[in-house]
């Protein structure tokens, strides 16, 4: 009877062990594999960056250029291009109420007095045919990286402060621009509310 029992003792001894080790080993394997798919992220995260500078900077000058209340608007612009050069942490919160700040100064110019709006839209396109692409690509990538964090049995073994989701960007640079401002201005309303645009 005792060897029965510490045969059974070491038999589960050994698939304790077992299932411990390849906890382990699983571990390891989704820690390299988000860990690869955040390196394929982070420089398209960057080049998005750097094309919303650009074309800030591109407004910018618009701005200059067609004398519409250009003192207004310049520090603004400016302090948008700064925050942008801020952590990454910062960014991945703070992304689209920037996005949306600066295409609610471009709006304002559009609705400047002789603003040439075709002119405008040449001007921006290669910039938001870009964007839009890298947003895209960007997009792909997220939704590959967050469903591998979601994905049981996956959410066992994660650690949360290392691998946290990511926001999907959700900003058509080729939409009108009015109706883009609307939808950003809905979409961060409900983010920081939870209200609805028809909820009242």
């Amino acid at each position: 009877m005792k060897k029965k029992i510490l045969i059974i003792c070491s038999l589960l001894t050994l698939l304790v062990i077992g299932l411990f080790i390849g906890a382990m080993q699983y571990s390891v394997k989704i820690d390299n594999s988000l860990s690869q798919k955040e390196k394929r992220i982070i420089p398209v995260w960057k080049d998005l960056l750097n094309l919303t500078n650009l074309r800030l900077i591109a407004i910018k000058d618009l701005y200059q250029n067609h004398n519409c209340d250009y003192n207004k608007h310049i520090k603004s612009i400016d302090s948008i291009i700064i925050e942008k050069r801020l952590s990454e942490d910062y960014m991945k919160k703070n992304f689209h109420p920037l996005e949306l700040e600066a295409n609610i100064i471009l709006l304002e110019l559009y609705n400047c007095k002789g603003a040439d709006k075709i002119q405008f839209d040449l001007l921006l396109k290669p910039y938001n045919d870009s964007l839009n692409l890298k947003t895209k690509k960007y997009n792909s990538l997220v939704e590959s990286y967050n469903n591998e964090v979601f994905k049981f049995p996956n959410t066992f073994f994660i650690d949360f402060e290392k691998y946290k989701s990511k926001r999907f960007i959700r900003i058509d640079y080729s939409n009108s621009l009015e109706n883009e401002v609307k939808k950003q201005k809905n979409i961060e309303n409900w983010i920081e509310t939870g209200d609805l645009p028809n909820d009242k």
